[in-house]
């Protein structure tokens, strides 16, 4: 998971040294860019004793949609509610591991059903689902408006003391003590278009999602690390920087990735498409510009990157984003072959 979010627990309750010493459970790393499961979990059980009630709902809060990555940027993007709500099942839990998201639909509603992974302990649950259900809704503000009756949230637990707070956080009818947490639409909502919708950007980041739930989907929690560090990371770090950041020796980082077929040098390459494709698609930076911030010393080794994941240069794989010239097959580039050249 993003240490982004922690940071922002610490600038809104870092005053208190108990917080702060909550934050340090687990032996978090305060310079790494993330922070794995098992950390956040004992973050957040130590922080459920130490916070004021209804913390979660404050947390979600906190939490705009460039907070949650790729995902964020994906449901931004996303041309309807329906694809929104869809990226969200299938790739909500790159960013919230401790819950699955499902999606039912039936003629009157549907439901983006909440399915807990079992890691955190039960203080943790409620506040967890507060701040995920206060955050879906804050990154679908653009197709559901500053508020709607044809929303309704369900919660798997008894009301709070707290529960007089919830129309401050979330919109829609409130049900509380259910079988499970979940959010339901009417089904017009479906169709709902947002005014940020871009299709080209919403494909980029669905790939970026890809590749990060197939590391922690198949690949595994190593390969999965990797890729977050290098995803969350403003230069790529060299194979003994990441080696020392996951506190193993730079030989078996080498042994563990080849032992589920993969190797960092490719693992950065794919970082460095992905950021490409992202920076090239923004157009704020020249593609030297954008060559140097991916670590490559010479303009020419990019473009020979950018040639050989899209088939062109990287300014004229610019121009086919920015024009909508590129289909779904062509922004995954031409495939590489294992003898391939990764630079």
């Amino acid at each position: 998971m993003p240490s982004s979010y922690s940071a922002l627990v610490l600038r809104e309750w870092g005053a208190s040294p108990e917080v702060r010493e909550a934050l340090g459970a687990g032996g978090r790393d305060p310079d790494s860019p993330v922070i794995d499961v098992r950390q956040q979990a004992a973050q957040l059980s130590k922080l459920a004793s130490v916070l004021p009630p209804g913390w979660g709902l404050k947390l979600g809060a906190l939490f705009d949609s460039a907070a949650h990555g790729p995902l964020g940027v994906g449901v931004q993007s996303a041309a309807t509610l329906s694809d929104a709500l869809d990226l969200i099942a299938s790739y909500g839990h790159v960013r919230t591991p401790f819950i699955r998201f499902a999606i039912c639909r039936t003629s009157s509603r549907i439901t983006l059903r909440f399915i807990d992974t079992g890691i955190l302990d039960e203080a943790c649950i409620l506040p967890i689902h507060e701040a995920t259900l206060v955050g879906i809704q804050t990154t679908l503000r653009n197709f559901i408006g500053p508020s709607s009756r044809s929303i309704s949230i369900e919660t798997s637990f008894p009301a709070p003391d707290y529960a007089d707070r919830y129309p401050e956080f979330l919109m829609g009818e409130l049900h509380f003590s259910r079988r499970e947490t979940s959010l339901s639409f009417d089904p017009w909502m479906l169709s709902t278009r947002s005014p940020l919708a871009d299709p080209e950007l919403f494909q980029l980041a669905r790939g970026q999602l890809q590749r990060l739930a197939h590391a922690i989907d198949t690949e595994g929690a190593l390969v999965a690390q990797v890729r977050q560090r290098l995803a969350a990371a403003d230069e790529m770090p060299a194979l003994r920087e990441m080696a020392r950041a996951l506190r193993i020796s730079s030989r078996t980082l080498v042994r563990r990735l080849g032992e589920v077929g993969a190797s960092y040098r490719s693992l950065v390459d794919d970082a460095r498409r992905a950021r490409a494709e992202i920076l090239l698609k923004e157009g704020a930076l020249t593609a030297e510009e954008i060559g140097y911030r991916l670590g490559y010393c010479d303009s020419a080794n990019f473009g020979r990157s950018c040639r050989r994941w899209f088939g062109c240069s990287g300014g004229e794989y610019r121009r086919r984003l920015q024009s909508g010239r590129l289909s779904t097959e062509t922004t995954r580039g031409p495939r590489r072959r294992p003898s391939d050249p990764a630079v």
